[in-house]
């Protein structure tokens, strides 16, 4: 798994909601599949997350049951976690590479 509660994470894809790309989320804790979590009829297994992000703005798509207000199940291959000493192993070179 790539993520564990508590981590800060930043979502890298997402499928059905592209809009959620590059939003932070604070991972909460693993929902196994076939749970409902976050008022979802989420299919498979996945982090709670709650949103980090800024105008806290609702995502929704009631046709497929999302509706993100600030918690959302999100696949562990769609999440990159950013814990500290991430960036510091990095070159500054690597650092403005990645910031263009």
């Amino acid at each position: 798994m790539n993520c564990k509660p508590g981590d800060l994470a930043v979502v890298v894809s997402s499928r059905y909601t592209p809009e959620l790309i590059g939003h932070l989320v604070t991972v909460v804790r693993w929902v196994p599949e076939g749970e409902v979590a976050a008022g979802t009829s989420w299919a498979g297994s996945g982090w709670l997350c709650k949103s980090e992000h800024a105008s806290g703005a609702p995502i929704s798509w009631p046709e497929r049951g999302i509706v993100f207000q600030k918690e959302r199940v999100i696949s562990d291959k769609s999440l990159r976690p950013i814990r500290p000493g991430d960036l510091e192993d990095e070159t500054p070179t690597v650092r403005e590479l990645k910031a263009a």
